[in-house]
């Protein structure tokens, strides 16, 4: 599956036609068994430079309810797009809060 998804998003980078109906396929299969690999990152920031924005925001936020991280860049330097973006606001504070959530569970290095 991973495969799948590093081929889906050069697809959806090079304005491949069989990337739309691909992309929807697959999401359904990936967010219908739960799961939350790391390459959806890069199909949704295909989806960012296509212009398809609120679909690059649903899935980095189905990635981010699912426990996935990503980091900054990927919402801001990868994907200037999202920026000013609605809703790309909403889903930075999300995920700020999770950083700070996760940060409080454990104690400072010594």
């Amino acid at each position: 599956m991973i495969e799948k998804l590093f081929n889906l998003a050069f697809r959806g980078y090079a304005d491949d036609a069989t990337f739309p109906n691909e992309a929807a396929r697959l999401i359904k299969e990936i967010t219908s068994a739960g799961l939350n690999p790391w390459p959806m990152v890069y199909v949704a920031t295909a989806y960012a430079r296509r212009g398809r924005i609120a679909t690059a925001l649903e899935i980095l936020r189905y990635g981010l309810d699912h426990g996935r991280l990503v980091g900054r860049v990927w919402m801001t330097v990868w994907t200037p797009a999202l920026k000013n973006t609605p809703g790309f606001r909403d889903l930075l504070s999300k995920y700020e809060a999770e950083e700070n959530r996760r940060r409080g569970l454990y104690g400072r290095a010594s």
